[in-house]
């Protein structure tokens, strides 16, 4: 593999992580705030100062760096399909962290992006 081609696999590696686990840190404080008692507003300032919720912004923000970093390396084309790995990234961190069941058709799916993913990314 040459050193070009491990920089797009490595950048592509990197945004998945990035993206996936910042979407987990949410979902995470999400499901940690109880929705007994607390509605509207009041649940959305105890969901926003969450500290896994803060850290999931961080990650996002990261990510979006790392687009940036992928637009002008892997071209605007390839990055947007190269995204598509932290879906399936985010489905599969889903299943493990929060136990959520995924259907035969979700596990396809996951594969063709994965596939796709690392198509775009040669």
């Amino acid at each position: 593999m040459s050193f070009d081609t491990a920089v797009r696999v490595g950048a592509v590696l990197l945004f998945a992580c990035l993206v996936s686990l910042g979407y987990v840190c949410q979902a995470w404080a999400f499901r940690e705030v109880e929705p007994t008692g607390t509605r509207g507003f009041e649940r959305v300032l105890t969901v926003v100062t969450h500290p896994a919720f803060i850290l999931g912004l961080v990650l996002s923000f990261g990510s979006t760096l790392a687009r940036l970093a992928m637009f002008d390396r892997l071209g605007i084309t390839q990055t947007v399909l190269a995204q598509e790995l932290s879906v399936a990234m985010m489905l599969g961190l889903s299943l493990t962290v929060f136990r959520d069941a995924l259907t035969p058709a979700q596990v396809a799916g996951g594969i063709f992006i994965v596939s796709g993913a690392f198509l775009v990314a040669r």
